[in-house]
């Protein structure tokens, strides 16, 4: 088990590691990856979704979309797991993009990346209730209810804009509000 200080350390390295991987410089790319595959071998579960980008999309390595597969469900099933590892498989689940496709899985995992923050997570769910789709009517009120629960105190920019966005598109909201 890491420390507080060894999981910020992690993450900060993570974070200028990602940074390399957005340089086009193969070389960077390549040494940047091997350091993240280290991070992620050690536990890392953002870094294990780093190291599935890396692969899916050949930043660094090889593209080897089996491996990717691998650290990306290895990335949801470590605890805690990625957000992003969760919100992209729970997505390809949802859309039916893998072999094995369990869209209830699939939404299962995209709501738990919105509960724990992740503004994507958050706009991309509200849309999927506001849309509806195979497993569910369209319900304004859930999307409605995603989006206004999330915009707190320290609410992402992108989360405050899906809310404006929506609260014009769906004016007046009285009948969302009393609900």
């Amino acid at each position: 088990m890491h420390t507080p200080h060894q999981r910020r350390e992690g993450t900060a390295a993570l974070a200028t590691l990602t940074a390399d991987l957005a340089t086009g410089d193969q070389k960077v790319q390549s040494k940047a990856y091997q350091q993240i595959l280290d991070l992620a071998e050690q536990g890392n579960a953002e870094a294990m979704y780093q190291v599935a980008r890396c692969l899916r999309q050949g930043l660094g390595v090889a593209t080897n979309e089996d491996r990717g597969d691998y650290w990306l469900r290895r990335a949801c099933a470590t605890n805690p797991a990625s957000l992003h590892a969760l919100l992209v498989l729970g997505m390809q689940h949802y859309l039916m993009q893998r072999p094995e496709s369990n869209p209830e899985q699939g939404l299962e995992m995209i709501e738990r990346a919105a509960a724990a923050g992740l503004p994507i997570a958050v706009v991309k769910l509200s849309k999927l209730f506001e849309s509806g789709g195979a497993m569910f009517a369209p319900s304004v009120l859930k999307a409605y209810r995603v989006l206004a629960n999330a915009c707190g105190e320290r609410a992402d920019q992108s989360v405050i804009d899906a809310y404006m966005d929506f609260v014009q598109r769906h004016a007046p909201i009285t009948n969302l509000l009393d609900s």
